[in-house]
């Protein structure tokens, strides 16, 4: 195992503070007897004619298949959850959000930037897409299935998709490719993101990082699958104002009102599920309903983006969430790889969601002034959740 090293370029109290806690960090090289075991082809026919069966026996309302997901070991799709944050660590960026949101407000006022959401969105609707308004980049995906492990990195991918969403939303601008207005690097935050690596990631760490110091451009860091030695030295073009959790109890799966409220007022959301092999081999034609017991403490936990909701999809109405893994899985037969329509609360989704709010272009981090660093120092200075991990 390596001992990763950051060279810090922005300034004395970010490199000492930050430096310390990536110093701890090491690059994951597993050795052989501790690499996943994936199933082999047979394996993956029998689990998918498993559930076939079941879907006409249980008559299940989405279709499945052997998707690309299955080939991999759970672990290397959604990694090792160890935890949920505390309140306490959470009313900490809660209360950092308000102070620092009023503080980008006044600079936007002073850089002369008025910015809207870009779209009408009402809670009480029976339908909203940030997807349909422009607002959603690509799914990009996480998997590296020629040379495990795969890196199990959701938590990065939803905190980027978070970020360029809020990017886009606060910039004016629309998606249009790949790349577009906005094309984060996942890679900056799997090399530097505090107790993180492609075993196990915490998103609330993630974001921290996209505060504190941000992230460059795909181009310039390219996604390589793996933990790399961190280095601070990047242009960062890309950074978050400050993160909010829809509720304090990380434990709890939101009420689709409160979700689709902080869709309407910040955009995509963060959120957490449980990985089931059901859901590993969805396909669409339908949206996906919890048919396997899960519990808010099984290992297999997994980040993707809640990007809009419709009330008639499903029993009771469902998400559409934006994933981490985009080959053969999801809204294929709708040309929408990637993307999914998952119930309100099926597999837990919708426990420890989190909202962000991105920095406008024009509207420089210097621009806040002073107090906006010693806010980050008051109340970011805790990087494990309370003491306890996420994946």
């Amino acid at each position: 195992m390596r001992r990763m090293a950051c060279t810090a370029i922005a300034g004395i109290s970010f490199a000492v503070f930050w430096g310390a806690a990536v110093s701890a960090q090491q690059v994951a090289t597993p050795s052989d007897s501790k690499r996943p075991v994936r199933p082999t082809d047979d394996e993956v026919n029998a689990l998918v004619s498993n559930l076939q069966l079941r879907k006409q026996q249980e008559g299940w309302r989405f279709d499945v298949g052997k998707t690309s997901a299955l080939a991999l070991a759970p672990s290397e799709l959604t990694g090792a959850e160890s935890g949920l944050p505390s309140q306490g660590f959470l009313k900490s960026r809660q209360e950092f959000a308000e102070r620092a949101i009023r503080l980008y407000k006044a600079a936007k006022r002073k850089a002369g930037v008025s910015t809207g959401m870009g779209a009408h969105c009402s809670s009480k609707a029976s339908s909203f897409s940030w997807l349909a308004n422009g607002k959603v980049t690509q799914p990009r995906e996480q998997r590296t299935p020629d040379t495990p492990p795969s890196c199990a990195a959701c938590w990065a991918f939803a905190s980027i998709g978070a970020l360029e969403s809020g990017y886009l939303i606060e910039n004016g601008e629309s998606a249009g490719g790949d790349p577009g207005p906005v094309s984060a690097s996942e890679q900056v935050l799997v090399n530097c993101t505090p107790n993180s690596n492609c075993d196990l990631g915490y998103v609330v760490n993630a974001l921290d990082f996209l505060v504190r110091r941000g992230t460059t451009g795909r181009g310039e860091s390219m996604y390589q699958g793996m933990q790399l030695p961190c280095s601070l030295n990047f242009d960062a073009r890309y950074r978050v104002v400050a993160w909010k959790p829809l509720s304090l109890d990380s434990h709890k799966v939101n009420p689709p009102a409160r979700i689709k409220k902080a869709l309407c007022n910040d955009g995509p959301v963060t959120a957490r599920l449980i990985y089931t092999p059901s859901f590993g081999s969805y396909l669409g034609n339908g949206a996906y309903h919890q048919e396997d017991a899960v519990s808010i403490t099984d290992t297999n936990a997994h980040h993707v983006l809640i990007v809009g909701w419709d009330d008639s999809k499903g029993a009771k109405g469902a998400w559409l969430i934006k994933n981490s893994w985009v080959e053969n899985w999801g809204l294929v037969s709708e040309n929408m790889p990637g993307y999914a329509w998952v119930e309100y609360g099926a597999n837990l989704i919708g426990h420890h969601a989190n909202a962000v709010q991105a920095f406008h272009r024009n509207v420089p981090v210097s621009l806040l002034g002073p107090k906006y660093q010693s806010l980050i120092e008051k109340y970011l200075s805790n990087h494990a959740g309370g003491g306890n991990g996420t994946h």
